[in-house]
């Protein structure tokens, strides 16, 4: 099994490194946005409950068989259509 929090960490914090080294530094902190296609329910609930809140689809089918209960769930989730 992956270590999705681990990973989780490690990923935000080269966000936020990357973040105030740039020129950009002194906008908002990019968003990091999960990629849950193709991917097995326990592992988007393990990524829920590390507290990534954003996801991306790239099937509108997919995602709402996926996600209808989780948003009734976790209000404040955010999903994208990614291409």
């Amino acid at each position: 099994m992956e270590n999705i929090k681990k990973n989780h960490v490690a990923i935000l914090s080269k966000i936020i490194k990357t973040h105030k080294a740039s020129l950009f530094s002194k906008q908002k902190l990019p968003k990091l946005v999960a990629v849950s296609k193709k991917q097995e329910d326990y592992k988007i609930d393990e990524a829920l409950a590390c507290g990534q809140k954003i996801f991306g689809e790239n099937r509108v089918q997919e995602a709402i068989n996926r996600w209808q209960k989780r948003i009734s769930i976790n209000m404040d989730l955010e999903l994208r259509l990614i291409g």
